[in-house]
């Protein structure tokens, strides 16, 4: 367990930091991961909750920990429509995760966390890289693994595109947003547009543009890069 100790001592402040914002943690107040041993070189979590699941190697890494818990919100609690709404899963405890970095671990660990997305993205919008699109119009009609839903799309570019709509309205607000989401839908099935009208409702802002040039098309806005080097 001491070497686990990157990823479990600071999950008690990254959970309280999740819960500040959105609520109380829906599946109850005990929560947290369970290591697993997926094989050689497995990475990530998966997100049953009240324990998800972590692979050993990945047991030490806090941003793992804090995406797995924020899924107790946004892919737990708030469950996907359809699979072309992967990304209100996946995108949402992504940029989750790095909001409760920078609050419970400081500044230089998430601008270290950017950073590590920022390369993510690079390389996905390389010619040979994964890139697709992060938010498929339809429901249902396409298949997640066959049709490149299940990518680092949905991972990265949701992110990207939670942090600009931050920079707009203001991270307070944005999880207003969430949490009045979370608190109406909560135990529901609902789509990324819903996020979206939370968001259009709570500030006055329209998220719908960089929805599109982030989530509806492949690529990236121009000139996100320049604004995102170390």
């Amino acid at each position: 367990l001491a070497s686990f100790a990157p990823g479990l001592d600071p999950l008690p402040a990254l959970v309280g930091a999740l819960e500040e914002a959105l609520g109380a943690t829906p599946f109850g107040p005990e929560t947290g991961p369970v290591a697993v041993d997926w094989g050689a070189g497995a990475r990530g979590g998966m997100e049953h909750h009240p324990h998800w699941h972590v692979a050993r190697g990945s047991m030490a890494d806090p941003v793992v920990q804090a995406h797995e818990a924020a899924h107790a919100w946004f892919g737990g609690s708030v469950r996907l429509r359809c699979w072309e709404d992967l990304v209100l899963s996946e995108g949402t405890a992504s940029w989750l995760a790095a909001y409760a970095v920078e609050e419970t671990l400081g500044i230089g660990p998430a601008a270290a966390l950017w950073e590590r997305e920022a390369m993510r993205l690079r390389a996905m919008l390389a010619p040979d890289g994964a890139d697709a699109v992060a938010w498929p119009a339809g429901c249902t009609s396409t298949d997640p693994v066959a049709d490149g839903i299940f990518g680092p799309a949905v991972y990265v570019k949701g992110a990207f595109f939670w942090r600009d709509v931050a920079r707009v309205v203001g991270a307070p607000v944005l999880l207003d947003a969430l949490r009045t989401v979370v608190e109406r839908d909560g135990g529901a099935a609902v789509g990324m547009q819903e996020l979206l009208d939370a968001v259009m409702e709570t500030s006055g802002f329209d998220p719908g543009p960089l929805a599109q040039a982030w989530l509806r098309g492949t690529g990236a806005p121009a000139g996100w890069d320049a604004a995102d080097a170390p």
